[in-house]
This record gives C-alpha cells, sequence and structure tokens, in this order.
C-alpha cells in the first residue's frame, strides 16, 4: 500500500520525526496537533481559544490532503484536566455542527 505523507504550511511543522497526516489507501490520517501557529508559537489565552487553534491546524492539513474536518470519522481528544471539558466541548460541538 502506497502511503504520501501530507505537510501544511498552515500548521505548525512537526517537532519529531513524523508527518502532520499520512493518506494510505483512502484514508487520511492526521497526527495530533496543540494550541500552536503556523511558526510554532503557543497561542490562546483560555482552552477555548486553543481548541479553536488546535481544530484549525487539523483542518489546514486535512485540506493540504484535499480534505477536511468535514469529512472526518473519528476525532480523539486529550485533556489536561476534565474542569476544562465543558469549554473544551462547547467549542469542539460548535466547529463541528458548523461543519455538518
Amino acid at each position: 500500500m502506497t502511503r504520501d505523507a501530507i505537510l501544511s504550511p498552515e500548521a505548525p511543522p512537526p517537532s519529531g520525526g513524523y508527518s502532520q497526516g499520512i493518506r494510505a489507501g483512502g484514508f487520511l490520517f492526521l497526527s495530533g496537533q496543540g494550541p500552536y501557529d503556523e511558526g510554532g508559537h503557543r497561542v490562546g489565552e483560555s482552552i477555548a481559544d486553543q481548541v479553536r487553534q488546535v481544530l484549525a491546524n487539523l483542518d489546514a492539513v486535512a485540506r493540504a490532503a484535499g480534505g477536511s474536518l468535514k469529512d472526518a470519522v473519528r476525532v480523539g481528544i486529550y485533556i489536561s484536566d476534565m474542569k476544562h471539558f465543558d469549554e473544551m466541548d462547547g467549542v469542539y460541538r460548535e466547529a463541528f455542527m458548523s461543519l455538518m
């Protein structure tokens, strides 16, 4: 099976030996993203701002592969503290409801 690395200049560069995304067998797998701009600088004062940046980064990588987050089948979220869940979930729901 052919695997193609995906790289978007609109998302932060990978900090290790991995790709922002891999296209394989008709699927696109995106690497985890953090709240960083395309220059690698941390952004966002609030959890909501950080979640918006993470989703924008994921969408940028998906678009670089010819897709978008609208095509997502599964998204995993890692959160540092469950006390931030409601704020994260509000942005997550807002983002994905607007894609439907």
